[in-house]
């Protein structure tokens, strides 16, 4: 029989370990750039199709013509491509995307066709980042992002996470409908405050930093939760529960981020 003292030593030690492990494999796996000044989002579109921004600067001391080809990568059902500042080395000062992207223009190539379109004015901010456009790649037509597309991929990563502990639960012993109650409600609560932190990343903060604070920061919040949440067994299983399930869900969510829309 294991002593409470040396249940909660494992515990501990566990906690450490996959923390280290889950921030080591976040700054393998996110990029370290800033966030994009914008983003093109394109469902369903080719892998080969390829986007071209050309960026137009008129002031009085600067008068050029900068097409800039945009990074891919594909994600799920969608082609994603971005623009990111410190793509764009022959600018040295950035204003802001609703000047710098002042009568821009976005290029659509594919088998050796091109179409060349004006990005809308009214979807650039004065931020330097953050703006995204949703493309039809058939039509050309863009638009704004879908208001649905964030709650509908945020329950879709909760779904995962939940599926992944609902097993570790299940195992751990909990059968009361209060204890999967809690799992739900927990998960939805800090699965939603972890996108908006991450979704909310400053011009001079990168990704990995953000996720090295933000998951322990996750790991601590659900294990006080389901501490006081989870009454069926002992603090010290709920305890042990919540290290082990944060572990196993982020083991499955971290790999899917090369692979699934975010």
């Amino acid at each position: 029989m294991i002593s409470a003292k040396k249940r909660r030593l494992s515990v501990f030690l566990l906690f450490a370990i996959s923390v280290t492990l889950t921030v080591s494999a976040s700054a393998a796996l996110v990029t370290t750039y800033h966030a994009p000044a914008i983003t093109v989002v394109a469902p369903f579109a080719p892998s080969d199709l390829n986007l071209t921004v050309t960026i137009f600067k008129n002031t009085q001391t600067d008068h050029r013509v900068i097409p800039v080809e945009m990074e891919t990568e594909h994600k799920g059902w969608e082609m994603q491509y971005f623009l990111r500042r410190e793509g764009v080395y022959s600018i040295r000062n950035w204003y802001g995307n609703a000047y710098d992207f002042k009568d821009a223009t976005l290029t659509i190539e594919r088998g050796g066709e091109s179409r060349t379109l004006p990005i809308p004015a009214e979807f650039m901010s004065e931020r330097k980042t953050g703006d995204c456009i949703q493309l039809n790649w058939r039509t050309g037509k863009m638009s704004s992002i879908s208001p649905l597309r964030t709650p509908l991929l945020l329950l879709m990563w909760s779904t995962i996470a939940i599926a992944v502990e609902a097993i570790v639960l299940w195992f751990y012993g909990y059968r009361n409908k209060r204890s999967w109650l809690a799992l739900i409600v927990v998960n939805l609560l800090t699965q939603s405050a972890h996108h908006m932190i991450v979704s909310r990343i400053d011009v001079d903060i990168d990704c990995m930093r953000v996720y090295g604070i933000s998951l322990p920061l996750l790991f601590l919040v659900e294990m006080i939760a389901f501490l006081f949440a989870i009454e069926e067994h002992d603090h010290d299983r709920a305890v042990s529960f919540a290290v082990t399930a944060n572990t196993a869900s982020q083991a499955v969510l971290i790999p899917l981020l090369s692979f699934l829309p975010t």
